[in-house]
């Protein structure tokens, strides 16, 4: 059996099932808004071009997700399910 790959937002680690909520700003950087307990969402703002998940494995393997923004700049909002 596998070990479960490291997912990172940022410097931030989300855990396993947790809800994130990623919306654009003009600012560069990744920031915690903040965290809506009860529902297990972290809100986080990221610079353009900086919403990029990479997921690492015990052997170091990356995989990257980029989202991409709509052109209204909506926010896209992700579980992280780990297997």
């Amino acid at each position: 059996m596998g070990t479960t790959p490291v997912i990172r937002l940022g410097t931030f680690v989300p855990a396993q099932g947790e809800i994130v909520q990623i919306q654009e700003s003009g600012q560069p950087g990744v920031r915690l808004v903040n965290n809506i307990s009860g529902d297990n969402l972290r809100h986080f703002q990221v610079g353009k071009g900086e919403a990029v998940i990479p997921a690492t494995d015990a052997a170091n393997n990356v995989a990257t997700v980029v989202w991409q923004v709509d052109a209204d700049h909506s926010t896209l909002s992700a579980t992280i399910l780990m297997r």
